[in-house]
């Protein structure tokens, strides 16, 4: 079967991604505490305020990669159980870790305000949540939103997408690898192409009809789905199977269009996704931001080693591949920098120094959690990638 070369440029996409989540995190605080419109002109808080739709970015890379990795098992024979404990080896023992530490910080800040070594908060959390067993066991196994428990980690709440995501893909593989005896590249990509349009195709249908009663997880499925259809384009042999994937991203499209001109719908500040409400895009700027998203990965594709080795794009690259541990880390950072540059008057019109410094702190603490953490639960063949691509 044909090996289907990595898509380095996603690295660089994944910062863009990450970095943007932090912007909007770095200046929520500011902007929730009183009249604050007035400063939104700053192009800086501007951008900032719409930082999840690097979510949205997140979900069409995921979907992109988490399909090759599923053909790239089909490929090389490995099982659906193998790729299903690979996922979990990447993606559970970093976020458990972040709750740990959540944990330990939640403590000490209990104990520092105690002992008056820091202010009493003014959020006043529910705590009752924390007594039950349900709870910890639905924020352990990161199914939050099967079981409407409200997250220990802000960021939670996309991973329980992703991993209901990453579930479907096992199974398509596990479909493939019965449907295609003798290994037969085609018959498997033609499996997976069925699985990935008919629910994408599902999932869009769904939101066009009745936005409101889409349940988890296919309100965002087409997200992923347009970028896990976006990698069998470019791995479906020549002919009808090109076809077919090509047609097939075409309709989503076509669908997502309907969607977001049909729909305009705002965030309800009530439920398990919407904990955080200030600033939070449209339904349809989320599936405008999705769709141009995946047609600007279509567009550079053929130009992805000559894009992914310029020197001006190597931060982003870097950023890329630790975006996981500065997504996990960032959340629980950023308060430190924030309370320390508005005691030092860094607030209002000099708010931006202490929204520059949060974002230099939740980097660095991505950079050592990666460090730490995660990059002992990279596969060898993920590691060899990174350090060829940050040493060229």
């Amino acid at each position: 079967m044909r090996k289907i070369p990595p898509y380095l440029l996603l690295d660089a996409w994944r910062g863009v991604a990450a970095l943007w989540v932090v912007m909007t995190h770095a200046c929520v605080a500011f902007l929730s505490t009183g009249d604050n419109g007035r400063f939104l002109h700053f192009p800086l808080y501007a951008v900032s305020i719409w930082g999840q739709l690097g979510v949205v970015l997140f979900f069409v890379i995921s979907g992109y990669c988490i399909m090759g990795a599923a053909y790239a098992a089909f490929a090389s024979g490995r099982s659906g159980g193998r790729f299903g404990l690979d996922r979990i080896r990447r993606i559970y023992p970093p976020y458990l870790a972040a709750c740990a530490a959540a944990v330990g910080l939640g403590f000490l800040t209990v104990l520092a305000q105690t002992h008056h070594l820091l202010p009493p908060s003014h959020h006043h959390a529910d705590n009752r949540a924390w007594q039950q067993p349900q709870f910890w066991l639905a924020n352990l196994l990161l199914v939050q939103a099967e079981f409407g428990q409200p997250t220990l980690l802000l960021v939670a709440w996309s991973l329980c997408y992703e991993i209901v995501f990453y579930a479907w893909i096992g199974i398509l593989l596990i479909l493939a690898r019965i449907g295609a005896r003798p290994p037969s590249e085609a018959r498997g990509i033609w499996i997976f192409q069925i699985g990935i349009g008919a629910l994408t195709v599902f999932s869009l249908v769904w939101l066009i009809a009745s936005p409101e009663s889409c349940p988890f997880p296919l309100d965002r499925w087409y997200q992923f789905g347009l970028g896990s259809l976006l990698f069998l384009v470019f791995a479906a042999p020549p002919g009808f199977s090109t076809r077919h994937a090509r047609g097939q991203l075409v309709l989503a499209g076509i669908l997502t269009i309907f969607f977001a001109i049909r729909h305009d719908l705002s965030p309800s500040p009530e439920g398990f996704v919407h904990h955080f409400v200030l600033g939070q895009p449209s339904t349809r700027l989320q599936a405008a931001t999705c769709l141009i998203f995946a047609a600007l990965l279509w567009a550079l594709r053929p130009f992805d080693s000559r894009l992914a080795h310029r020197h001006v794009l190597r931060p982003l690259m870097w950023l890329g591949t630790i975006s996981y541990s500065v997504y996990l880390a960032h959340p629980l950072v950023m308060a430190f920098p924030d309370a320390g540059g508005r005691r030092l008057g860094f607030d209002l019109q000099w708010y931006w120094v202490t929204y520059l410094a949060q974002i230099f702190v939740a980097v660095v603490a991505g950079w050592l959690f990666y460090l730490v953490i995660e990059r002992h639960f990279i596969s060898p063949r993920q590691k060899r990638r990174i350090e060829e691509e940050l040493s060229e």
